[in-house]
């Protein structure tokens, strides 16, 4: 059955009817989707950094959570606020700098040297 019609009981198939356009104060009638052709979203891309997009993933869950189970201190010590507790998973060289979810490329970091670390990569 197509998704457009409706089967009435013991009747013929039935167009089902306009919905009005999803964007706020548009009247435009749809058939089939959510917004009329010039509210439809006309993005290229999901506008999602490398970043954001690795550390969604599933991968990116089990690494970190394999890494800090034997991460006893913070490895990184940038800081004299360093409080010596791992509280984040951080990667040592940034997906936005091709770094990859690789054991040799995570270390457990306390969160002001995650700051520090965070602060100067931006810089």
């Amino acid at each position: 059955m197509a998704a457009a019609q409706v089967r009435r009981p013991g009747g013929p198939l039935m167009p089902r009817a306009p919905k009005h356009c999803g964007h706020p104060d548009c009247t435009t009638p749809v058939r089939g989707t959510s917004y009329c052709p010039s509210h439809r979203n006309k993005w290229t891309s999901t506008g999602r950094t490398a970043s954001s997009q690795l550390h969604d993933s599933t991968e990116w869950r089990q690494a970190r959570r394999t890494y800090m189970a034997g991460a006893t201190r913070c490895e990184a010590q940038l800081t004299h606020r360093c409080t010596g507790q791992p509280e984040q998973c951080d990667m040592i060289r940034p997906a936005s700098q091709g770094g990859q979810i690789t054991p040799h490329n995570l270390q457990a970091i306390c969160r002001p040297c995650h700051a520090v670390k965070t602060r100067r990569e931006r810089a």
